[in-house]
């Protein structure tokens, strides 16, 4: 809770950069990186889970983040407040809504794909690449949202708040003399 950067966003970032880099390289096609040893689905796979784990770490460190800070655990930095004014519920809502429908889009080209062969075997290695990286997007997208109405929760102020700021701007009123 003390350290959400260190924790969660840093390794989460990372994963997700390592993942990134994993999946643009093997995209087209297997990649022979030494005589008879190559990277292939399999590894676009686990380039892909790296995504979303990088993903899931990063918006766990972010939600954490915002905990520590309203609850002054953590001062409140200039680059948590400048990212939090950006990322607002309904801005959140729309990336998340804009990635389930781009894996959604992908997910149907590959189902489309698969029943123009009668639900056979495929001879395209490309479509299981662009399910693969479909599916990570919905599950991506999903998250996100899941992470924006938990955020928006977060930002709800409760009674104690609410009693604290009353008392504040009484006590204030009557260091002023009204």
């Amino acid at each position: 809770m003390l350290s959400p950067r260190w924790l969660f966003i840093y390794p989460g970032l990372a994963l997700m950069l390592f993942g990134v880099c994993i999946t643009v390289l093997l995209f087209s096609g297997p990649v022979q990186i030494a005589d008879g040893v190559s990277l292939d689905t399999h590894t676009f796979l686990v380039g892909a889970i790296a995504i979303l784990i990088g993903i899931q770490s990063l918006t766990c460190g972010l939600i954490a983040q915002r905990f520590a800070v309203r609850y002054q655990l953590l001062p409140e930095s200039k680059w948590n407040y400048r990212l939090l004014s950006l990322l607002t519920f309904e801005r959140g809502l729309i990336v998340a809504i804009s990635v389930v429908g781009l894996g959604t889009a992908g997910f149907i080209w590959s189902l489309l794909i698969w029943a123009s062969v009668d639900f056979g075997p495929l001879s395209y290695p490309i479509v299981l690449r662009v399910l693969i990286i479909s599916l990570t997007g919905i599950a991506i997208g999903v998250q996100l949202g899941f992470t924006v109405f938990l955020a928006g929760i977060m930002s709800i102020p409760n009674r104690r708040d609410q009693a604290l700021a009353a008392m504040d701007q009484d006590s204030s009123e009557v260091t002023s003399g009204r």
